[in-house]
């Protein structure tokens, strides 16, 4: 990755786990000089018909050589032209191209404050349970090495073997996606002790989440990190900003300007849902306000809150509805451990939800819940179907699937 940069290459960053499909697209849209994969990705490179320069890095051939007696013929001159590519829905679909110039200089505002609010220094070791491939996990292992940290990762992520590792070797911090902490405190809490820093990002938190962690792990030692690829880390709650509200993502970092917007793109008041926009230095437009898709609103007090994603919110009868709110509600029933929502067609309303459950009590049925929240939500986001499931599909991520469900 530094050797590229220095000599001035581009550098994508691709999901392992995209499908077939996903990678022949990417290929018939860019052009590359050269493939670095792991080699069981050999099958389905020769079948996807890439013919150019490609690497496997598991060949069994390993280089050394002797410093003292080594000498470079011609000197490499160093290059500024370089940048890092992380592509946005790699699993499915075309994915996003999000270009990111190798200088250091844009980012060294959002570093300091990381440095300070989560008191990086303090700490010896961190454990990169994000992908390098995603945005957020690309900038904790840029953070660790240049903080000269000792950095753990492994290829996929385990709750098990993370658990393991954290209580072997005492790591201070982890960094990782709200789902990956959900299954860590169900798979092994007492595993966690060492743990000073407890790092979310590259999805929404449940309150539930937070709440639970709260109450397992001693300590505050939760922040959540808000951002996106284009427009970056650009919102943080601390544990403070938590005991707030369980419920908010924080305020903004220093140098970060937020704005919620109306589908006619004006500017809404406190308290008004609409979509969350960013204008930053270290933004990919740093001129230009940047519409996240994500919505949200911020109280009286300078707080943010995320409400989902523009596209998951449905109208029905009449009415938006948010799949987030019913997920949060679902998530405070003492028998259910996972919820997640999505909206579904349907003939009356136009749109209904559809809920996905993980029960902790195999005795919970449809009707319980249905009853439960009887009281508890409004007529048009009672969901129209739940479904039981053991576990949700995951994204290379780590980030619950929704496409799939």
């Amino acid at each position: 990755m530094f050797a590229s940069a220095r000599l001035g290459a581009g550098i994508y960053f691709l999901n392992p786990d995209m499908g077939k499909e996903a990678f022949v697209s990417l290929l018939k849209r860019r052009t590359f000089d050269l493939l670095i994969y792991d080699e069981e990705w050999t099958d389905a490179i020769v079948k996807s018909g890439y013919r150019d320069k490609s690497l496997s890095t598991q060949t069994g051939i390993f280089f050394a050589f002797d410093k003292e007696n080594y000498r470079i013929s011609t000197a490499i001159k160093r290059s500024n032209s370089g940048k890092i590519v992380v592509l946005t829905s790699g699993s499915t679909g075309n994915s996003k191209a999000i270009p990111r110039k190798t200088s250091a200089t844009a980012f060294i505002s959002p570093f300091i404050y990381l440095l300070k609010q989560l008191g990086l220094s303090r700490y010896n070791s961190l454990y990169l349970a994000t992908p390098v491939y995603h945005g957020f996990g690309l900038a904790a292992l840029f953070v660790a090495l240049v903080l000269g940290k000792k950095v753990f990762m492994q290829k996929r992520f385990d709750a098990k073997e993370i658990c393991h590792r954290i209580q072997e070797e005492q790591v201070e911090v982890i960094t990782l996606v709200p789902s990956m902490l959900q299954r860590m405190l169900k798979e092994n809490r007492n595993q966690l002790d060492s743990l000073q820093c407890i790092v979310s990002g590259g999805a929404m938190l449940p309150q539930a989440v937070i709440e639970e962690a709260q109450r397992q792990l001693s300590g505050n030692k939760i922040f959540n990190l808000y951002g996106s690829s284009e427009a970056g880390f650009c919102i943080m709650a601390t544990p403070t900003d938590l005991d707030y509200s369980s419920k908010t993502i924080g305020k903004p970092v220093k140098g970060v300007q937020v704005k919620i917007i109306n589908p006619q793109g004006e500017e809404v008041e406190n308290g008004t849902t609409g979509e969350i926009c960013i204008r930053c230095k270290w933004s990919v437009r740093s001129d230009e306000w940047i519409p996240t898709g994500d919505l949200g609103y911020a109280d009286m007090n300078g707080y943010y809150y995320l409400m989902g994603r523009t596209d998951d919110m449905i109208v029905s009868g009449g009415e938006n509805v948010y799949p987030y709110e019913l997920e949060q509600l679902l998530l405070k029933h003492p028998q259910i451990t996972g919820a997640v929502v999505i909206g579904v067609a349907d003939p009356e309303f136009g749109q209904r939800l559809k809920a996905f459950i993980i029960p902790s009590d195999k005795s919970l049925t449809v009707q319980d819940i249905k009853d439960w929240l009887y009281t508890r939500c409004a007529r048009y986001q009672m969901p129209k179907d739940i479904v039981f499931m053991n576990e949700f599909p995951l994204t290379g991520s780590g980030k619950i699937d929704k496409r799939a469900l």
